[in-house]
Parts: C-alpha cells; sequence; structure tokens
C-alpha cells in the first residue's frame, strides 16, 4: 500500500507539471467570507437600548429517600421595577419630525413573582 500511495502521488505530480496550469484567470472580484466580521455589514443602532430588567430565580433540592427529590423554585422577573420605554416614534415626515426616534409610551411590565415546585421520583 505505501508503494501504491508513492507511486500515485508522484504519477499525479509530473501529469500536473506536463499539462500546466489550466483556464482563464478571473475578472471578476472573489467572493469574500469573513469569519471574523472585520468588513461584515453590522447593525448599528441609532440610540442605545434602553429597556433593562433584572430577572432571578431560586431552588433549592430537597431529598427524600435514595431516589426521590422535591425542588421549590422561586422566580423573581424585574426584581428593581424599572419603567421601561417603547413605541419608538419612526415616522419620517416630509418637513422632518422632531420625535424620531423618541419614545411614544412606557412598557410597564411590573414586578412579576413566580412560583413553582418540581418533583423527580
Amino acid at each position: 500500500m505505501r508503494y501504491f500511495l508513492f507511486i500515485f502521488g508522484l504519477t499525479v505530480v509530473v501529469v500536473m507539471l506536463l499539462l500546466g496550469p489550466r483556464g482563464r484567470t478571473f475578472t471578476k472580484p472573489p467572493l469574500y467570507i469573513f469569519p471574523d466580521m472585520e468588513r461584515q455589514l453590522k447593525l448599528r443602532p441609532q440610540k442605545d437600548n434602553t429597556f433593562f430588567t433584572f430577572d432571578f430565580g431560586v431552588d433549592r433540592p430537597f431529598h427524600f429517600g435514595e431516589r426521590m427529590q422535591l425542588i421549590p423554585r422561586i422566580e423573581v422577573f424585574n426584581a428593581f421595577n424599572w419603567t421601561n420605554y417603547g413605541c419608538l416614534d419612526t415616522f419620517i415626515a416630509p418637513g422632518g419630525n422632531t420625535n424620531f426616534g423618541n419614545p411614544g409610551c412606557v412598557i410597564r411590565l411590573g414586578r412579576r413573582e413566580q412560583v413553582g415546585v418540581r418533583v423527580n421520583f
């Protein structure tokens, strides 16, 4: 097998050297795919995103016997009860819109709590 691969590789190299490069060069620039995102189009928002909420959850497993488990869980959403603004004005009027990009309403989710229990057996 070793000799076969050696002879096959040598044959491929000899054929490539004898035939030389074939075809023409491209006239169009190549299609680029940028994995590093240096020259890709990026979303650049006009204003910072002011929507903010702080959520957290706590659970504690209790073991009953060798295989039974009871897990109570408490979750709190928007724990600090922050007010978030929404309904951004995106209408572009012919004479100009002085409220463009400004919020027009309040998204008030409020503080919410959730309690649950999970049983594994």
